[in-house]
């Protein structure tokens, strides 16, 4: 397939690269990109020299997201589902998370986190069967609501709950 991009074939190229990054390494992203130098070429979420980069501000739309869970909604027991270790993103979601907390004075609670997985949909449906079955927490009494650092780990943690007929 990527053999098939080339200048009379595309425009240019948008490379989500904090996603590729969750499979290779920045050395492999990079090459790879250089196999493209002749096109317009922008990146999602990872800055290599000499090429344009947006970036994403996950910090700010996770800390709004938990500070509109509480504020709106009233929940202080939020569940934390988390991405992958040593991802930026994930990091910085997880970051908003706790420092949203703490600015209401919630206390951390360990038992609504779970340990970093991939971004990927079973990861989600997993994280919810540790948090429901391994854990035994009990939604709207020992959570109110569930937070995940992407929306393939919350769209699998959505499936669980719905086939469980929990809403």
């Amino acid at each position: 397939l990527y053999d098939l991009i080339n200048a009379e074939s595309v425009d240019g190229i948008i490379s989500w690269a904090s996603l590729i990054g969750n499979y290779v390494t920045g050395d492999e992203i990079r090459i790879f990109h250089e196999r493209y130098h002749s096109l317009p070429l922008v990146t999602l979420g990872g800055q290599f020299e000499g090429i344009p980069t947006l970036l994403v501000d996950s910090y700010k739309g996770m800390y709004e997201a938990i500070i509109h869970l509480i504020e709106v909604h009233g929940y202080r027991r939020l569940a934390f589902i988390s991405g992958p270790e040593g991802n930026v993103f994930a990091q910085e979601r997880y970051q908003a998370y706790t420092d949203a907390l703490k600015t209401y004075g919630i206390p951390l609670d360990p038992n609504l986190i779970t340990p970093p997985a991939a971004w990927e949909i079973v990861m989600g449906q997993r994280a919810m069967r540790l948090l429901l079955d391994e854990r035994q927490l009990r939604p709207h009494i020992d959570f109110d609501a569930v937070v995940a650092a992407s929306d393939h780990l919350l769209l699998g943690a959505l499936e669980i709950l719905h086939e469980r007929g929990i809403y």
